[in-house]
């Protein structure tokens, strides 16, 4: 059996990322083809990379993990203030590899692994070229097959000198879109080998849609949702200001319920409603039971959210700056997108009085689009086929 790994900053069932969780998919979905291990680091949460798992080896829903320390926290202030010199100077080398060290999270002992592993397994798969795993790491790896999820978004570190030739280091690139394929030909003009493949949806069984747990659980009625990190990077302050400005306009019993981790500041009033991290049962019952999924991010890859939420059957409304989700409104016909507040406003008001005739052609669209677009059969042939080609 060939021996597969995966190396992503963050792994488990609570960490609260759609780039960690599309690498626990697909490594869960692989592990009964493929030798599977995962290296990643302690760390639980992205802002400060703290050690929070021990160190060492654990099975997680049948796949090996193999965690590392991270060597140093990040001190957001000094980060924030390094960001702001880089970004300003963006040719700048040695700006950008200081600027990538400190963005984390840095494993010394992960490196090391690699270095021991290259040669020994068939194929490293890394996660996101944002983070220092997978810029470092890949030149411990010389030897042995290499691909890379790159997660690209249209956002600033993609710019920065010390990117330049770093995507065609490796074997492979795996896309999840269309759209961010696109942007990375623009960004480095020619691409080594290359895959549109996304991930699918993985559902825990029929919650939800016949007991309506959510709504009973949490005593909610009509309310629109949004899942995910609470960032500023996420759009999750201007979306919360975005429905305060809804409510002025129209008058209605419409509530955002928010759930996840993160460090926005959310309103202490009725119409917004925030659960904290919740676990996967509760959260796709609370997708099942929402009027409106919302997207406020101006930067994705994919949107694993969106994919959960057209599982279900439920419209979006999505920030229209962000091209990955703009295209999936467009090729889905499942949902709207916004490029102010005065659109923001009056989709809300349009998705808030569907009749059942415009919800129920919303719904099979959007089930529709996740069936013939990101089906695991099709993704996993895909994938399969690729990784094996490249052997």
């Amino acid at each position: 059996m060939k021996k597969l790994v995966f190396v992503v900053q963050r792994y488990g069932v609570e960490v609260n990322g759609g780039a960690e969780q599309h690498c626990r998919m697909l490594a869960e979905r692989l592990v009964d083809f493929f030798d599977v291990t995962v290296l990643t680091t302690c760390a639980l949460e992205y802002d400060t990379w703290e050690n929070f798992y021990n160190e060492g080896e654990e099975i997680i829903n049948g796949v090996k993990v193999r965690r590392f320390k991270v060597d140093f926290r990040r001190d957001n202030y000094e980060f924030d203030i390094l960001s702001s010199k880089v970004f300003a100077d963006p040719k700048n080398l040695n700006l950008g590899l200081n600027w990538i060290e400190k963005q984390g999270p840095y494993s010394t002992g992960l490196f090391e692994e690699l270095k021991v592993l290259d040669g020994e397994v068939d194929c490293f798969i890394f996660f996101t070229y944002l983070y220092a795993p997978s810029f470092f790491g890949t030149d411990c790896i010389s030897k042995s097959k290499k691909f890379l999820v790159p997660l690209a978004h249209d956002e600033k570190p993609l710019y920065l000198r010390i990117y330049d030739d770093f995507f065609n280091k490796f074997d492979g690139l795996i896309f999840n879109t269309d759209a961010e394929k696109r942007l990375l030909e623009r960004r480095c003009g020619s691409l080594v080998d290359n895959i549109v493949v996304g991930v699918s949806v993985d559902f825990p069984g029929e919650i939800g849609f016949k007991n309506r747990r959510a709504k009973e659980k949490f005593s909610l009625e009509n309310y629109c949702l949004y899942a995910g990190r609470l960032d500023e990077a996420k759009g999750v302050s201007e979306m919360i200001g975005n429905f305060q400005k809804f409510k002025e306009v129209y008058k209605n019993d419409l509530k955002l319920v928010l759930i996840g981790r993160g460090n926005v500041d959310i309103p202490k009033t009725d119409d917004i409603i925030y659960l904290g991290f919740v676990d996967e049962m509760d959260k796709w019952d609370l997708i099942f039971d929402s009027k409106v999924f919302l997207i406020p991010s101006y930067f994705e890859s994919l949107s694993l959210v969106l994919l959960e939420s057209f599982y279900c059957g439920k419209p979006v409304l999505v920030n229209g700056a962000c091209e990955v989700l703009k295209d999936h409104c467009l090729n889905s016909n499942a949902g709207l997108y916004y490029d102010n507040v005065y659109e923001f406003i009056e989709s809300m008001n349009y998705l808030n009085n569907l009749s059942y005739l415009e919800m129920e052609n919303f719904s099979n669209n959007a089930k529709k689009y996740v069936k013939e677009n990101y089906d695991w059969e099709v993704i996993f042939d895909k994938i399969y086929k690729f990784i094996k080609k490249e052997y």
